[in-house]
C-alpha cells in the first residue's frame, strides 16, 4: 500500500541522514529520526483513514440512488449520517434544500429556524454573518453547527 511505502521511505531517508557522519564523526541530525517517527505516528492514521474511506466509497456508491457523505469545514469531521438538514449544492456551488415533494428550495426551510445558529446577510457590509438566537451573539466566523457540506460520492 502507498501508506507503508511512504512510511518506510521516510524512515530510511531519515536514518541515512541522521547517521551520516561529519568530519568529526558526529551525527549531523540526531533529532531527525525521533521527529519523523512522531510525524509518522500522527500522519499514518490519517492516510489509513483516507484509504479506508475510499474503499467504503467504492462499495457504497454501487447503488442507483445518489450516496452522500458529510464534511464539516470547521472541525474537519467526516461522517456518513446527515447531521441535520444539510443543504445540497448544485454544480455552481449554489446551496438548496429539498421540499417535501422533492422540489428545490433556494432558502432554508422554516424548520431550520429552530436551530440555535442561523446565517444572516449584512447588506451594509455585503457579507454573511452568523447569529445565535439564544444568546443574541453575532459573529463573522461560521460556527461548526453550520459548517457541514453534503458531498456526493460518484461511483465508477
Amino acid at each position: 500500500s502507498h501508506c507503508c511505502w511512504l512510511g518506510s521511505t521516510l524512515l530510511q531517508s531519515a536514518s541515512c541522514l541522521a547517521t551520516r557522519s561529519t568530519e568529526h564523526g558526529q551525527m549531523r541530525a540526531p533529532w531527525l529520526v525521533p521527529t519523523l517517527l512522531v510525524a509518522l505516528s500522527v500522519l499514518l492514521p490519517f492516510f489509513l483513514f483516507k484509504v479506508q474511506t475510499f474503499t467504503q466509497t467504492r462499495v457504497t456508491a454501487s447503488g442507483s440512488k445518489p450516496v452522500y457523505y458529510f464534511y464539516n469545514e470547521v472541525t474537519g469531521e467526516v461522517q456518513w449520517e446527515d447531521p441535520g438538514n444539510t443543504p445540497y449544492e448544485d454544480e455552481n456551488g449554489a446551496r438548496y434544500w429539498l421540499g417535501q415533494t422533492g422540489e428545490r428550495i433556494q432558502q432554508a426551510p422554516e424548520d431550520l429556524f429552530s436551530y440555535v445558529w442561523v446565517e444572516q446577510y449584512s447588506e451594509e457590509l455585503k457579507r454573511p454573518y452568523f447569529f445565535n438566537q439564544e444568546t443574541k451573539e453575532s459573529q463573522w466566523d461560521r460556527p461548526p453547527d453550520l459548517a457541514w457540506r453534503r458531498i456526493r460520492v460518484h461511483g465508477d
